[in-house]
């Protein structure tokens, strides 16, 4: 089975949630990452897309309704804002965001990800090589089936996993 359910995707979701510390900043990636946003609501922390938003939260609580990176309809937290996508970035170069809740096409035991897009209009790494320098916590969200001893594709970036979190648990990498 190629295609990944959407009990498995949550289970996932949740299982990532779990490990971010209550109050942090976390940095959302599209895919099973958004899925988290949920889970990550319980626990006060500021949850950021690379789109320009501070402080989402699932529809259902926001104070204003706004589109996430993967098209859901989101809300905007109580003094949550919209940014161009340059100010989130250069609060990612800065350090301050600690956690990043990622997808991958693969990541392999050593920590090696490939995450390069070729099946989009604008293909390529996206701002994943930003987060990978920058963020502290790296937590790569991806079916087991795509947890391998060897990358089969080419490499995104080198030793850049922290944990990968699959439908059957996670794993830190060390």
């Amino acid at each position: 089975m190629l295609t990944i359910s959407l009990k498995d995707k949550i289970t996932i979701a949740k299982k990532a949630a779990s490990i971010i510390t209550e109050g942090s900043s976390v940095v959302l990636g599209a895919g099973i990452p958004t899925k988290c946003l949920k889970f990550l609501n319980d626990k006060d922390c500021w949850v950021i897309y690379e789109t320009g938003i501070i402080g989402a939260c699932p529809f259902s609580c926001g104070t204003e309704t706004i589109i996430d990176a993967s098209r859901k309809k989101i809300g905007l937290r109580e003094g949550g804002s919209i940014f161009d996508s340059a100010f989130i970035f250069s609060l990612i170069r800065s350090g301050r965001i600690k956690n990043a809740i990622l997808g991958a096409l693969e990541v392999d035991l050593s920590g090696n990800v490939a995450c390069h897009a070729t099946h989009t209009r604008l293909w390529g790494y996206g701002g994943s090589l930003d987060i990978y320098s920058y963020v502290e916590k790296k937590i790569f969200v991806i079916p087991q089936r795509r947890f391998v001893s060897k990358l089969s594709i080419p490499v995104s970036g080198k030793h850049i996993a922290d944990i990968v979190v699959t439908e059957n648990g996670y794993y830190e990498i060390k």
